[in-house]
C-alpha cells in the first residue's frame, strides 16, 4: 500500500509520532531520505543539549523547533543524583562535509555521546537533528548512518564480497547493482582482487579496509568510526590512518571520529572536540587547538608540561615565582594587537621572571590566534603555557645584551627523537621541555644553556569552571 507523506516543513512539526507510526507500518529508509532532501538551509548534524545519566530511561525532551541551522543537540537540565551524569549539556553543531573528532581520555563519554548519534542510546536530554529533523523516533537502521566498531564486527563465515554485499542486500538492491557497488568499493580501499577471500585469510589492516568499504557501500549519510585504528602496531596505523583520510577525502562524506590519541584526531579531522568528563571542554580546528588549548586540563590532555603559575603585574605583565632567580629577572613579551612587540616594560623586577602572553578566551570554535591584550588586578594569579616548539638556543653574549624573552637554565635530559631533539632544563626551581630541530647543535647534559621564547608561545589558559 503507497504511504502518503506530508511536506517536509509540516513533518518536522510533528515528526517523532509521525515516524513511530510509520515505522509500525513498514517506514522505508527512501522514506527518510526524501524527508531530508529538502532541509538545504540546515546544518548536516547538530547535537543539542544532549545529556545522558546512564538510567536507561528516556526523560521529558524539550525540543526548540525554530529555524535553527545546522544539527544542534540542546539540553534542558533535570534533577538528577550526583556523579551519575555520563553526558551532560553536550551541544554541537556539524557542517555537511566535516571530519569531527570526539577526543578525549577513557570514560570522557565519547564512545555513548557516538551511541546516542547512531540511535543505539536514547539520551536523557536533548535531541539529535539531522538536516533539521529529530532523530528522537528514528531507529538505527533507518537513519542511513554508518558506524565501524574498533573490532570491526566483520562476517567470519563471510567472504569479502558478502561482507561488503550486507548492508546492500538489506536495501533489497539487485545482484547486478550490488556487484557493481562492491567493486567500486574494493577499488576504493585498494582491494581489487579480494573479494573471494575469506575473512581468516587477511591481515588487520585488510580488515579494517573491508570493515570501511562495507560501512561506505550503502552510501550513508553519515559516517561514524569508533577507535577504528586502535587494534593495530603504530607503524601500520599510521599508513592506515593517511589512507583513511584520503578515502574519506573523496567520498565527500560528513564523519565522526572517536579517539583517545590527539596526534590521530589532528591528522584525520579538521574539528575536534576535546570532551572531559561528560563535558565539551573545547572545539576547534587542529591548528587552534593545539596553539591555544583552553585550559589546563585539556592543555595536560593534549600532553603538554610547560605550565606555570604567574601573577598579574601590569597589563600584560606577569611575574612567576617559579621560574625566579636571585641573579636574573627576565621579561617574556607578546606582540601587542598590532603586531609590534611590546618593549615598555625595561624595569626589572627583582627576583622573579615577567612574561607577556595571548590569552585564550574562546574555549569552544575559537578560529582566531591573534594576539589579545592581557587585563587584570595586580597579583591576580592566572595559569601560562610555555609552548615546547617555540625556544631558541642563544649565546652568551646575546643573553647578556638583551632583557625580553631570554632566560637561562641546566640541561637535565637530552632526548634524540628522530626529527628533533627534546630537552629538559631546569630553570631555577621548575623543569621545563623544549623541542629543537635535529640540526641544532645540542649542548650536553649538565650545561648552562640560554633560551629565547618566541612571543606567540605563551599562552594563557583560562580557569576550569567550578561546579
Amino acid at each position: 500500500m503507497m504511504m502518503k507523506f506530508c511536506s517536509p516543513k509540516k513533518e518536522r512539526i510533528g515528526n517523532a509520532v509521525d515516524f513511530k507510526k510509520r515505522s509500525k507500518r513498514g517506514l522505508r529508509e527512501g522514506d527518510l531520505k526524501e524527508y531530508t532532501s529538502s532541509a538545504k538551509d540546515f546544518s548536516e548534524l547538530e547535537i543539542r543539549g544532549v545529556s545522558f545519566f546512564g538510567d536507561g530511561d528516556l526523560q521529558h525532551e524539550k525540543i526548540d523547533r525554530g529555524g535553527d541551522k545546522g544539527m544542534n543537540i540542546f539540553h534542558d537540565p533535570v534533577q538528577k543524583m550526583p556523579n551519575e551524569g555520563i553526558l551532560e549539556d553536550i551541544t554541537i553543531t556539524i557542517e555537511k562535509g566535516t571530519r569531527l573528532s570526539l577526543l578525549g581520555p577513557s570514560g570522557c563519554g565519547k564512545t555513548t555521546l557516538l551511541r546516542i548519534i547512531a540511535g543505539l542510546e536514547r539520551p536523557s536530554e536533548g535531541d539529535i537533528r539531522f538536516r533539521g529533523v529529530s532523530m528522537a523516533a528514528v531507529p538505527p537502521h533507518l537513519r542511513n548512518f554508518g558506524m565501524m566498531f574498533q573490532d570491526y564486527a566483520l562476517f567470519p563465515h563471510r567472504r569479502v564480497f558478502c561482507n561488503i554485499a550486507f548492508g546492500l542486500e538489506m536495501k533489497k538492491m539487485s545482484k547486478m547493482a550490488i556487484r557493481h557497488r562492491v567493486d567500486e568499493m574494493l577499488e576504493l580501499v585498494n582491494l581489487e582482487g579480494y573479494a573471494d577471500r575469506e575473512i581468516q585469510s587477511l591481515s588487520g589492516g585488510e580488515r579494517q579496509r573491508v570493515a570501511l568499504a562495507r560501512t561506505l557501500a550503502p552510501s550513508p549519510h553519515l559516517m561514524m568510526l569508533d577507535e577504528p585504528l586502535g587494534a593495530l602496531d603504530r607503524r601500520l596505523r599510521e599508513r592506515l590512518l593517511a589512507d583513511l583520510c584520503t578515502i574519506l577525502d573523496k567520498t565527500g562524506i560528513t564523519t565522526i571520529l572517536v579517539t583517545h590519541d590527539h596526534q590521530e584526531a589532528f591528522a584525520a579531522s579538521n574539528l575536534v572536540c576535546v570532551m572531559m568528563q561528560g563535558r565539551v571542554a573545547q572545539i576547534d580546528p587542529p591548528q587552534s587547538l593545539f596553539r591555544s588549548p583552553a585550559t589546563k586540563a585539556v592543555a595536560d590532555f593534549l600532553g603538554f608540561q610547560n605550565m606555570v603559575m604567574a601573577y598579574q603585574q601590569e597589563d600584560g605583565v606577569f611575574r612567576v615565582p617559579c621560574l625566579s632567580s636571585l641573579a636574573h629577572s627576565v621579561f617574556l613579551a607578546h606582540p601587542d594587537v598590532d603586531g609590534h612587540a611590546t618593549h615598555s616594560h625595561h624595569h626589572t623586577h627583582h627576583g622573579h621572571v615577567a612574561i607577556h602572553g595571548h590569552e585564550n578566551s574562546k574555549p569552544c570554535n575559537a578560529d582566531d590566534s591573534s594576539a589579545m591584550s592581557l587585563r587584570g588586578a595586580k597579583n591576580d594569579a592566572v595559569s601560562m603555557l610555555l609552548m615546547p616548539d617555540a625556544a631558541e638556543l642563544i649565546s652568551k653574549n646575546e643573553f647578556n645584551h638583551h632583557t625580553i624573552n631570554i632566560f637561562q637554565g641546566r640541561v637535565k635530559d637530552l632526548f634524540f627523537q628522530g626529527a628533533t631533539w627534546k630537552i629538559t632544563v631546569q630553570v631555577a626551581q621548575t623543569l621545563l621541555s623544549f623541542y629543537f630541530h635535529r640540526t641544532v647543535s645540542i649542548p650536553q647534559k649538565n650545561h648552562l644553556i640560554y633560551i629565547r621564547l618566541h612571543p606567540s608561545g605563551v599562552v594563557r589558559l583560562k580557569e576550569e569552571a567550578v561546579d
